[in-house]
């Protein structure tokens, strides 16, 4: 799961997991340390051939400036949902590789963060495909590597050598709708 000390996007959000054998006994919490930037978003698991995934999304760019909540209490500055999607992988959930990228929130509109939300899914020839989308941050500062303006998109991401390589599918958008959190 993904959380933090106490506001959504600060730069101390991060993941944490519970193991079990039985599924009836479960260790206490472990932190996942793979922060290398910012916050990191959506963890999402994916166990294939007996290794485990952990895809998720971590902020490089487009801060939330602080402000104040509707009761006046301070909230600091945030990282707006998502950024570049990344990947690890695991034998037995404790110790992780390094981080790999599989889509730069600087590619598909030059700034744009991107999210995910759902494992992927292997077609019938092998391919795995996950579905992103990419959040328009609106409340962001603008900046060289953070685009506040756009259209939201959803598109998959797809890899035809068990996750080695991918690339991005064409996109869809529609001006009447916010594409998020896709499945397939």
């Amino acid at each position: 799961w993904q959380t933090a000390h106490k506001h959504e996007g600060t730069d101390d959000q991060h993941f944490r997991c519970s193991l079990s054998l039985d599924t009836k006994t479960w260790t206490s919490h472990l932190e996942i340390p793979l922060r290398e930037n910012g916050c990191v978003w959506s963890p999402v698991l994916f166990l294939q051939e007996g290794m485990l995934y952990l895809f998720y999304s971590e902020s490089v760019a487009c801060m939330r400036p602080s402000r104040q909540d509707s009761m006046g209490r301070p909230i600091p500055q945030r990282w707006s949902p998502g950024g570049t999607i990344k990947y690890v992988k695991s034998i037995d959930g404790i110790a992780w590789t390094k981080p790999a990228t599989i889509l730069s929130q600087r590619d598909e509109d030059r700034g744009i963060p991107k999210v995910i939300a759902n494992q992927p899914i292997i077609t019938s020839s092998g391919k795995w495909v996950l579905p992103w989308w990419q959040e328009v941050s609106g409340s962001a500062e603008p900046t060289e590597e953070c685009v506040t303006e756009g259209e939201g998109k959803a598109g998959v991401l797809i890899s035809s050598d068990k996750g080695h390589s991918w690339k991005s599918s064409k996109t869809v958008s529609h001006p009447l709708t916010w594409l998020i959190e896709g499945t397939l």
